[in-house]
């Protein structure tokens, strides 16, 4: 399965999700964690990364790739309640979404408005 994510934020650039060390030292900068409607799209990029079946402890959380029935109304309705679910979204302001039945492939970008009064734009695309 391949797996894409990417993150338009505010201003218009695009991130890289990636993790960084923690220190507890005062006298190092920190300076890789992010905050605000950047955190909301790090974290909602994490979420829409799960795979249904992968959390030992809730079966039924994420994307139902591997699923018997797989079209683009129950994709649709996975990442939008995903989405909904988080503490710091206030609505989705667009959602648009595509099967590409050649490539078997889903698409899907949404603006999402956050409880920071910034919108953010996520663009993924899942091999299915």
């Amino acid at each position: 399965m391949k797996c894409r994510n990417i993150i338009k934020n505010s201003s218009g650039s695009y991130d890289i999700v990636w993790f960084g060390k923690v220190s507890n030292s005062p006298a190092e900068k920190i300076d890789n964690y992010v905050t605000n409607q950047e955190a909301v799209a790090k974290s909602l990029t994490q979420r829409l990364s799960v795979i249904k079946t992968e959390l030992w402890y809730d079966i039924n959380h994420g994307l139902p790739l591997f699923d018997k029935i797989r079209n683009k109304a129950i994709f649709d309705a996975a990442i939008i309640n995903i989405i909904n679910g988080h503490d710091a979204v206030k609505s989705i302001i667009s959602y648009t979404s595509k099967v590409d039945q050649i490539t078997h492939q889903y698409e899907y970008t949404c603006v999402i408005d956050t409880i920071y009064n910034k919108s953010i734009t996520l663009s993924s695309y899942y091999q299915i």
